[in-house]
């Protein structure tokens, strides 16, 4: 399991806040956002009980879960509302 330092983490989140990409699904709205030479997987579950939480890493030798970088209330706030323009 990976663990990523504080300003990753805010930049993530600062990239997937202004992405257009974002997916709505059963399970919640997602997208996939890149910083540095790696993806990120920014996921906003579907019951809105839970804070936004960065759930993959994607990079050179492949993909792996991450635990415990969740957004602050700020950060999802944005986060929600970026998902809601581009994935309603």
């Amino acid at each position: 399991m990976l663990t990523l330092d504080p300003e990753t983490i805010t930049a993530v989140f600062a990239a997937a806040a202004a992405s257009p990409d974002w997916v709505r699904t059963n399970l919640g709205q997602h997208v996939r956002v890149s910083h540095g030479s790696d993806a990120y997987y920014v996921e906003i579950h579907s019951s809105g009980r839970y804070l936004a939480q960065i759930a993959a890493w994607e990079g050179y030798g492949g993909t792996e879960d991450i635990r415990g970088a969740n957004a602050t209330p700020d950060q999802h706030r944005a986060l929600t509302a970026a998902a809601n323009r581009y994935a309603p």
